[in-house]
């Protein structure tokens, strides 16, 4: 295989290639360079399929929350973890869509450690705190409506 088709089947698949537990809906035309990962076969620096008869595919993920709330949960309350694991998996069912297997190995690099206090604005469209918000008002319109 190429480098070519491995990508146009990485592609074509990533929904189907997704841990059963998450949820991916790329847009109807498809997957676009750039959208959602940066995905690679056949690295600079790593010999050629040709030379060797190893295919190599990357993966890197840029991950960043929108607001304090969602990066404080994405850093310290799992959030990461659980993305490396989809990108892991991901990259196991890919494999095993060529009948390869193996085990993804995965270099972690912190591009900015800093907190994202700019964006504290963002916090108003957290959808975790507008459930919060929204919740009781709701469930007392529904219980004194009924009355």
């Amino acid at each position: 295989m190429t480098p070519a088709e491995v990508v146009k089947a990485w592609k074509a698949h990533l929904p189907e290639f997704m841990p059963a537990n998450s949820r991916f809906y790329p847009p109807v035309t498809g997957i676009r360079p750039g959208e959602v990962v940066l995905i690679n076969a056949n690295l600079p620096g790593v010999p050629t399929p040709v030379s060797t008869g190893v295919m190599v595919a990357q993966i890197q993920s840029l991950a960043r929350a929108n607001d304090p709330i969602y990066e404080f949960g994405f850093r310290f309350l799992g959030g990461s973890r659980q993305q490396e694991r989809i990108w892991r998996h991901v990259l196991a069912r890919l494999a095993a869509h060529f009948g390869v297997t193996g085990e993804a190995h995965m270099q972690k690099v912190c591009v900015d450690s800093r907190l994202q206090w700019s964006q504290a604005r963002n916090v108003w469209h957290n959808a975790l705190i507008r459930t919060a918000i929204n919740t009781p008002a709701r469930m007392a319109r529904n219980l004194f409506g009924r009355l």
